[in-house]
């Protein structure tokens, strides 16, 4: 639940990425090249923490008898 969670937010989060970097090209309004590339790393590390937590849930744990 966490991981969708994570990967779902980084997904929004770089959609409101290209919206803050379109809206300047219409006129609309300002937004600092710093707060894009803010949100813009904001939206990799929850992306990708989210993939991680994915991947670890998917690996299935060896029991102590299989190791053997």
């Amino acid at each position: 639940m966490t991981s969708a969670f994570l990967i779902k937010a980084g997904k929004h989060l770089a959609l409101l990425v290209c919206l803050l970097i379109l809206g300047p090209a219409s006129g609309r309004y300002e937004v600092s090249q710093v707060l894009i590339l803010g949100l813009t790393v904001a939206s990799v590390l929850l992306y990708h923490a989210g993939r991680v937590l994915q991947s670890r849930a998917l690996r299935k744990p060896l029991r102590r008898h299989e190791l053997q």
